[in-house]
């Protein structure tokens, strides 16, 4: 079991020095001992010293990846997700975090998308399609459902099909679609997802926040090893009543497109920042909307570290 946080942000909504301070002011469960970065010149791990260690997070002016690793393979990742234009958080410790307060701080951020908070191990196996993936960790999959094409690899003419797996995950649109065990999303989530069936999800509970952002507490995180029919079943209304299988088959209509839902600029800092972060939004505030049909705008002005020094929100046509 792997209690892992995958949190979603637009691309280009955290930075080095943001990084650094979220590491620096939440408790992330663990001390770190190793810092891998990836930048313009190169990947260099280095030793982790004490919190002036996250200053070479702070300085690094073309970021690309990091990674901060505890004695036990505990980690907390800044990284980017294939295909998807996306920054994410990747936190992962050996048992669900009992202080949620870093990831209530990244939901907060101007950009954030959505988190999800699940068994790392659950979901790789349940979205996993490859024959070699399989064979490599010593698996057995002679049981499981096959469809021919699609092999990565050479000489494989057929790969797993998970299309009935209720806990694999799914990008569309700058989110994941997977029923974890908790979940936040933000206002731009609701480019992809219905806002209300989202709040009328009858399984575990749903939250609505001030600031547009939700809350869903599914199911207990042990389900994934005590209860696993259990937890199949609630994925399961959770993935139908979302109508993930629909929302997958769209795709191609989520894809970004020149009409924005979010900016980031350095000019026009008014309050001391060192950029400004734009979010076009409907009527109600709570969800992202291209910059053509916003009613709504919120601008947050953010220093050097991410820190918020003013934020306003007015009608778009002011």
């Amino acid at each position: 079991m792997r209690a892992l946080t995958k949190m979603w942000l637009a691309d280009g909504a955290i930075d080095g020095p943001m990084f650094a301070r979220l590491v620096d002011s939440c408790n992330i469960g663990f001390k770190p001992e190793t810092i891998r970065i990836g930048a313009s010149q190169g990947t260099r791990e280095l030793r982790f010293k004490d919190a002036r260690s996250l200053r070479i997070l702070a300085e690094e002016p073309h970021l690309r990846h990091a990674r901060l690793i505890g004695a036990g393979g505990e980690s907390i990742a800044l990284a980017n997700y294939a295909g998807q234009p996306i920054n994410q958080l990747l936190w992962e410790l050996p048992q669900p975090p009992a202080d949620l307060s870093l990831i209530e701080a990244v939901t907060d951020l101007p950009g954030f998308r959505a988190a999800y908070l699940c068994d790392g191990d659950d979901v790789f196996w349940q979205s996993e399609d490859s024959l070699n993936a399989y064979e490599v960790h010593g698996r057995d999959h002679a049981h499981l459902p096959k469809v021919r094409g699609g092999g990565f690899f050479p000489g494989q003419d057929e790969t797993i099909d998970v299309r009935e797996n209720p806990g694999r995950e799914r990008p569309v649109g700058g989110i994941l679609l997977l029923a974890a065990s908790m979940m936040w999303f933000g206002p731009p989530a609701f480019e992809v997802l219905d806002r209300g069936r989202l709040l009328g999800i009858t399984d575990g509970s749903v939250v609505e926040r001030a600031n547009g952002t939700v809350r869903v507490e599914l199911f207990p995180f042990d389900w994934y090893t005590d209860s696993v029919s259990d937890l199949r079943h609630v994925q399961a209304r959770f993935s139908d009543a979302m109508r993930f299988d629909e929302l997958e088959s769209r795709a191609e209509e989520f894809r970004p497109e020149i009409d924005p839902t979010f900016e980031i600029t350095s000019d026009g800092c008014v309050h001391g920042g060192a950029r400004r972060v734009i979010e076009w939004l409907d009527e109600t505030g709570k969800v992202a909307t291209p910059q053509s049909n916003a009613a709504r705008v919120r601008i947050t002005e953010l220093s050097g570290t991410g820190e918020v020094l003013h934020r306003t929100e007015m009608p778009a046509q002011a």
